[in-house]
């Protein structure tokens, strides 16, 4: 997420990289946002913004394999997509733009290993 002190600004004062994972899940060192068949996720705009005047918040979103003996208990991105939106805090009223949709490739999955292998050690990725 980039958080910005002016509105105006086009540069955050602060990009902060986190796994987002429920409470439960991060605990038990798990780093699954959800799991099931069919796959599916829904998160939304949720007023995020705390003490800054604009947030961005970007989510790269994966489809992953399930570590198994089939896969030498690797995790593996079948697919991905970039997502977000952005909110102001202009007085009461919080408008939000939405970020348009983007299909990544594997160089996105790539790029976020050493943040899982950071937050979630215990795993392998490919």
């Amino acid at each position: 997420r980039l958080e910005f002190d002016d509105v105006n600004s086009e540069q955050p004062d602060r990009i902060i990289t986190t796994v987002d994972v429920n409470d439960t899940l991060y605990d038990l060192g798990v780093p699954f946002f959800a799991m099931g068949f069919p796959a599916e996720i829904y998160d939304a705009p949720c007023c995020n913004l705390g003490e800054s005047e604009k947030l961005t918040w970007i989510a790269d979103t994966f489809f992953v394999t399930m570590p198994s003996r089939i896969n030498d208990q690797t995790i593996s991105r079948l697919a991905g997509y970039q997502w977000g939106y952005t909110e102001y805090k202009p007085g009461e009223n919080r408008p939000v733009d939405i970020v348009p949709l983007q299909v990544t490739d594997q160089s996105q999955w790539q790029a976020h290993i050493p943040v899982l292998q950071m937050n979630f050690g215990a795993w392998r990725y490919a």
